[in-house]
């Protein structure tokens, strides 16, 4: 939906607001949610999908609208057009080839999310440990926590750094894999 927005000229801010496009306002009270969740208008109370929004904007019937999209968009979807089979099955493998890629890219996100707050945590209690278990005085003999720490803290900062770069790769990735 930002991606609809930009195309027909309305700047969204960092949290996707803009000033709502179905009526007048001073401040922005529009959502434009990322992928296909829609939109909602916090003053008017419009809110829908990306069709809705086009149909509302332009009014349009449900067909045109979706027309519209289409040639606006370049998507090339056969609207009107009657397809034989082997057309249909084709646009088939081609939506489950989409779905099937959109899962992996899915699951690759919750794989480097999950992998990254495990480093975090790992981390996060080796220097919990190496600060609470620190020896106060030279004389003080050395608490196994504060020893395993020490051993285990730079390997765990080594793991937290590649989590987090390979999360920026995969951000920097899917951004440009919509």
């Amino acid at each position: 939906m930002p991606e609809m927005m930009l195309h027909y000229g309305f700047e969204l801010d960092r949290a996707g607001f803009c000033k709502c496009p179905l009526h007048s306002e001073k401040s922005g009270s529009f959502k434009a949610y990322p992928g296909d969740r829609g939109f909602s208008c916090f003053g008017c109370g419009a809110h829908g999908s990306v069709i809705d929004f086009v149909m509302l904007y332009f009014g349009l019937s449900f067909k045109d609208a979706l027309v519209k999209i289409n040639d606006d968009f370049s998507l090339g979807l056969p609207i009107g057009e009657k397809l034989d089979r082997r057309k249909q099955l084709e646009m088939q493998r081609q939506s489950f080839m989409r779905k099937r890629e959109m899962n992996a890219r899915k699951a690759e996100k919750e794989r480097l999310e999950s992998d990254y707050w495990a480093a975090f945590d790992e981390w996060k209690r080796l220097d919990d440990n190496k600060r609470n278990y620190a020896p106060k005085t030279p004389e003080e003999p050395l608490h196994p926590l504060f020893v395993e720490a020490l051993k285990n803290i730079v390997g765990a900062e080594y793991n937290l750094s590649c989590a987090e770069i390979a999360r920026y790769e995969y951000e920097k990735r899917d951004s440009r894999n919509p």
